[in-house]
């Protein structure tokens, strides 16, 4: 699969990575070379294959019981920050 510099550019983007003009060639090559392996992997023909895998039984779960929960002064007594009844936690995503 061929890669443009305008898709190079705007991969780079959304994943929010930079990398050097100078190196921007030879990423494309290894990105080229990378989906063109996965096209490969695609092409290849799996209906007739045997399942050679082990498979893992289903292990019992206990069941669901109805209980109290704790009270809500209780779960955040040791909270470092709060905001009546919630936590406050850093922000994680932009």
């Amino acid at each position: 699969m061929e890669i443009t510099t305008e898709l190079l550019h705007h991969l780079l983007t959304l994943s929010k990575l930079e990398i050097d003009e100078k190196d921007e060639e030879e990423f494309k090559r290894n990105l080229s070379k990378t989906l063109d392996e996965i096209d490969k992997i695609k092409d290849i023909k799996t209906e007739n294959v045997e399942h050679k895998g082990k498979t893992v039984p289903v292990q019992s779960l206990r069941d669901d019981e109805i209980k109290e929960s704790i009270e809500n002064e209780l779960a955040l007594k040791n909270a470092p920050k709060k905001n009546y009844s919630q936590f406050v936690v850093s922000k994680v995503v932009d």
